[in-house]
């Protein structure tokens, strides 16, 4: 009974140190980037097409839409097995079949580059791919070839990164640099576990001092982990120390600097999280398209000034069209 007490006092003083700094956080976490969307999707996306530019609503009749895709792609395959015409028979029936609201890219039809969604064909642009395919579909302009590039220039790819990084470390807003500690404190999560590494991560740890820094973590992240198995502390309140320790290092420089040393080197690829940053860093609206009927479009920046439409697909970011 005493040890018992004496060990959730333990775990109590440990979390009181702890909770100055995370009563600054003000994004929640989620484990591997905690499985968190960070885009408003549904209500938020219905508010924003409501404004312009889009189709007037944003819920999927995902069950309805599914069935009747594959009835189209059945009916297609079917027709093409009889006979009933050359090689591109297929596709063009079931993108005739496909209900309003269905991305054909979900059926694996790309026919035009063009898409559906809710009663507004997207059209697929030319985006340049050579890494840095976030910036150029998020602040691209479409150069004579028909491409979308940053500066219109197919070979700006390292500038948009040096923008992008020289922003970012300059901002002073407090929601911008809220986002880029939640984003930095999930990496350091993934980090310290004994799982594969992303290519990103890799570059981040390869940075030595925040590499040492790194080492540290996963020390102190082990030792707590211990001293709560044996005293058997509530997981809620562990899971929140946890939190703020990931936060706390998140904010020292020199994982900071790993990151901006990272961001800008061609071997490393942006994520949807840090297109969050950018729809704010850059004051743009942008409305985010998967792959998949099944994922509603994620909004980043509500609200804010320049809307754009871009897509994910193949690991490839590309800006996206509406067709008149």
């Amino acid at each position: 009974m005493i040890l018992n007490q004496l060990c959730y006092n333990y775990s109590m003083t440990i979390y009181n140190l702890l909770s100055s700094v995370w009563s600054v956080i003000s994004y929640p976490f989620c484990g591997r980037c905690r499985q968190e969307k960070p885009g408003k999707t549904a209500s938020a996306a219905q508010s924003a097409l409501n404004r312009g530019g889009g189709s007037t609503e944003i819920v999927p009749k995902i069950q309805a839409a599914v069935t009747s895709a594959k009835e189209a792609v059945s009916a297609a395959s079917s027709a093409l097995a009889q006979g009933g015409g050359p090689a591109t028979a297929a596709p063009k029936a079931a993108i005739a079949k496909l209900p309003r609201g269905v991305s054909t890219s979900w059926v694996g039809l790309r026919t035009g580059r063009i898409f559906s969604y809710l009663g507004t064909a997207y059209q697929i642009c030319d985006t340049v791919g050579d890494g840095a395919c976030a910036l150029h579909a998020i602040l691209g302009d479409k150069a004579a070839n028909g491409r979308y590039a940053y500066l219109k220039d197919i070979k700006s790819g390292c500038i948009a990164r040096m923008i992008y990084q020289d922003t970012l470390e300059k901002s002073t807003s407090q929601q911008i640099r809220g986002k880029f500690e939640h984003y930095l404190a999930c990496r350091l999560e993934e980090l310290i576990t004994n799982q594969p590494q992303s290519g990103e991560n890799q570059l981040l740890a390869s940075h030595a001092p925040a590499s040492k820094l790194i080492q540290e973590l996963k020390l102190k992240k082990e030792r707590f982990v211990a001293e709560r198995d044996k005293c058997k502390s509530e997981e809620k309140m562990s899971a929140a120390i946890l939190e703020t320790l990931y936060s706390a290092y998140a904010r020292r420089p020199e994982i900071q600097d790993a990151y901006f040393n990272s961001c800008v080197k061609s071997n490393y690829f942006f994520s949807d999280h840090e297109i969050s940053i950018m729809a704010d860093l850059f004051n743009k609206e942008i409305i985010l398209f998967g792959e998949t009927v099944k994922d509603n479009p994620m909004v980043f920046g509500l609200g804010n000034k320049e809307r754009v439409f871009i897509h994910f697909g193949n690991r490839h970011y590309s800006r996206l069209e509406i067709v008149p």
